[in-house]
């Protein structure tokens, strides 16, 4: 990506971040557009290892909108029944989670990664996540789906 292009990327995100927009702000995402694009590539040039995609991840990114997009739909149809006075009730998800070793920093930001990833889902979000071999999940649209990889939740 282009250093210009970082910037204004950097500045957008900052501006999201905010949720206002003023002159004072305009300027802020500026400077912070710019030092943010200087402190990624000074990283980037001091780095040892380059960044990589892992295979199969571009299928996955484009598959998240979607499935967003229709978890979402669905979560909403069910809150707005809620609303009208339609009893509906939550499932309590129990998911087979490998959390790694409790002091392992990659396990540990992976358990991170995931605890926050399934609580930004749509429809679920993370009760207990032991550090064994289960995760506790509630479920407010009552779909019983399980997760394939024992390394993820959803």
């Amino acid at each position: 990506m282009s250093t210009i292009l970082t910037v204004v990327f950097y500045a957008g995100f900052y501006l999201l971040l905010t949720g206002t927009s003023s002159l004072c702000e305009g300027i802020t995402a500026g400077a912070i557009g710019v030092v943010a694009a200087a402190w990624e590539r000074a990283v980037r040039r001091r780095t040892q290892r380059r960044f990589s995609w892992p295979a199969g991840a571009s299928t996955l990114l484009r598959r998240i909108p979607r499935v967003l997009a229709q978890g979402t739909a669905h979560a909403t149809g069910v809150l707005l029944r809620v609303a009208f006075g339609e009893q509906v009730r939550g499932i309590p998800l129990h998911v087979e989670f490998h959390s790694g070793r409790k002091e392992n920093p990659r396990d540990r930001s992976r358990r991170a990664a995931v605890l926050l990833a399934a609580s930004l889902a749509p429809d679920a979000f993370v009760v207990r996540l032991d550090h064994g071999r289960e995760a506790l999940l509630h479920n407010i649209v009552g779909r019983q789906e399980r997760s394939r990889d024992p390394k993820w939740l959803v």
